[in-house]
């Protein structure tokens, strides 16, 4: 039997009268390289790109479609509106990018603090199933061989849809 896959998220309501945990794998499976590296830049939650991929997974998961429904409802009937907010496991998602896109969890590992120990943890990982791939990073220096514009298409339409 294949190993289940799980990036554990959650998502609640400004007022937490809701809160949904789920698995945002669907949404990694059909996310551009891009839309991934502002979720990681934004740290994962509480921002725009985060928000993107609650309102995907509402298509797919019926607790987070009436989180929706309740925020729309309760925007409706009181003055002072409430939004949502939504956070992805780091950890979750960087062993999911390892494994399918590499080079991505690679420059998004580069990224995180010095004095974060999973940063070492996880270079120590590369240099043992990828030590091609550090020596590159080393070898163009920073800045080099990161995400461009030109590289992806950025789907604007998921920054618009809001519930």
């Amino acid at each position: 039997m294949p190993e289940r896959v799980y990036i554990r998220a959650e998502a609640h309501c400004d007022n937490h009268a809701v809160e949904v945990k789920f698995n945002a794998i669907r949404w990694f499976e059909q996310a551009t390289r891009l839309d991934i590296l502002a979720l990681c830049e934004c740290g994962w939650g509480g921002d725009y790109p985060a928000d993107g991929v609650a309102e995907f997974m509402a298509e797919h998961d019926t607790a987070l479609e009436s989180m929706f429904e309740y925020i729309f409802t309760y925007n409706k009937s009181h003055k002072d509106h409430i939004g949502y907010e939504c956070h992805i496991n780091s950890e979750d998602a960087l062993r999911w990018l390892k494994d399918r896109m590499p080079d991505l969890a690679l420059d998004m590992i580069v990224a995180l603090p010095e004095y974060d120990p999973a940063r070492n943890e996880l270079f120590d990982w590369y240099r043992e199933h990828h030590p091609e791939m550090v020596m590159e990073k080393y070898v163009s220096g920073p800045g080099r061989n990161t995400i461009t514009q030109e590289d992806e298409t950025y789907d604007r339409r998921r920054q618009t849809q809001y519930f």
